[in-house]
């Protein structure tokens, strides 16, 4: 719908992520206090969690205020795009649908809606430019910064075709839905039926 990201094949204008968007990366609050997370209530993730997928729900770590308030951890809204900045996943993306703080090998995209762009516009296009971030490590360990990210090209196209773009894979995502529940309820069938008869 839009081109290749990674040649404008579109020939869209070009304006760049850091021009555009407010980018920080996180902070993780010592190991060592155990103050800093112990009953925390406050969502915390890593760079495991970019998957190219949008997050509902953290994977069960938490930190606590007095954690949040004495390290460089940040809090990230809904609606921010996540890319992990380091190793394996350097590239992947998460688009948030929670409040979380993350640790310091996650970039958090903020200000997209304010910038006059869409969320899922913004997670879609980054994933495009994974290449970019395949070609920093020339098959070694591989580490983005802020600086990187900063100058990646991001194109000027009409929020009314972003928004359309995001309509159209939300109706995609829900089918999925759809589709793998009635799986899992098939599933589920089946392996009751084969208890009863083998069981």
């Amino acid at each position: 719908m839009f081109g290749d990201p990674l040649s404008n094949s579109k020939g869209y204008d070009l304006s760049d992520y850091g021009s555009l968007f407010e980018l920080n990366a996180g902070g993780t609050p010592s190991k060592n206090k155990p103050e800093y997370w112990e009953n925390g209530n406050i969502s915390w993730i890593g760079s495991n969690m970019c998957q190219d997928t949008i997050l509902y729900e953290n994977d069960g770590k938490y930190i606590t205020e007095l954690g949040f308030n004495n390290s460089s951890a940040r809090m990230f809204p809904k609606n921010t795009v996540l890319v992990a900045l380091v190793g394996a996943t350097i590239g992947k993306t998460a688009l948030l649908k929670f409040e979380t703080t993350t640790n310091q090998n996650v970039l958090g995209i903020r200000g997209i809606e304010e910038s006059g762009n869409n969320p899922y516009f913004v997670f879609y296009y980054t994933q495009g430019l994974h290449k970019f971030f395949m070609d920093i490590s020339d098959g070694g360990f591989a580490m983005a910064s802020k600086g990187f990210i900063s100058k990646l090209p991001f194109p000027i196209v009409d929020i009314s075709l972003q928004n359309d773009f995001a309509d159209f894979v939300k109706l995609i995502d829900k089918s999925k839905f759809i589709v793998q529940k009635q799986i899992d309820d098939l599933q589920e069938l089946l392996d009751s039926k084969m208890d009863e008869y083998f069981g």
